[in-house]
């Protein structure tokens, strides 16, 4: 929210003073736990801004279930492209569906604000308007070799992840360290 009230009203239309902000969190499935705190922590972000000067602009939110599916994520953002028109989008939650609206939300030249994907593959991708504002599985990986090593000693380790993009890339965040 601080970036786009920062940096977008430079984007926004000097008659229009609204900035668009889709949201799109897994408010149902796997990641909906994710989804629903990070819409709450928006909401209370939003009452804050609304107390503050924005020099005439206002922040148009709306929020989308993306579900944590990569399927409904990809539907979703192509909607909310083509209805709300966003000059950002905050999202996605799940690695696999923010891997699956990068390239969407990159042809239409909207930022993408990653607000909780681990993946190494959706910085490393080249994308120029995706942006992480969550630590990557590397970034949060180093503090767990740190203690596992130097404090608890251990110089083996069983790594149990999920196949996905984010399980993945934390097992090598932390494999290939220790």
């Amino acid at each position: 929210i601080a970036f786009a009230i920062g940096a977008l009203p430079f984007a926004a239309a000097a008659q229009d003073k609204v900035i668009r902000v889709g949201v799109l969190m897994p408010i149902s499935g796997p990641g909906s736990y994710f989804g629903v705190m990070g819409k709450e922590g928006i909401d209370l972000a939003l009452e804050q801004v609304a107390k503050t000067n924005l020099n005439g602009y206002r922040l148009q939110v709306q929020y989308e279930d993306s579900a944590c599916s990569p399927l409904q994520a990809t539907n979703t953002v192509k909607r909310v492209l083509d209805q709300f028109k966003p000059h950002v989008v905050i999202g996605e939650e799940c690695s696999d569906a923010s891997l699956a609206i990068a390239p969407i939300l990159e042809q239409a030249k909207v930022v993408q604000l990653n607000a909780g994907s681990v993946t190494m593959k959706l910085t490393e991708s080249g994308y120029r308007y995706v942006f992480r504002i969550f630590p990557n599985a590397e970034q949060q990986s180093a503090p767990l070799v740190k203690v596992a090593y130097e404090k608890l000693g251990a110089r083996t380790a069983v790594i149990l992840h999920e196949k996905t993009n984010a399980g993945i890339d934390n097992a090598d965040g932390f494999e290939k360290p220790f």
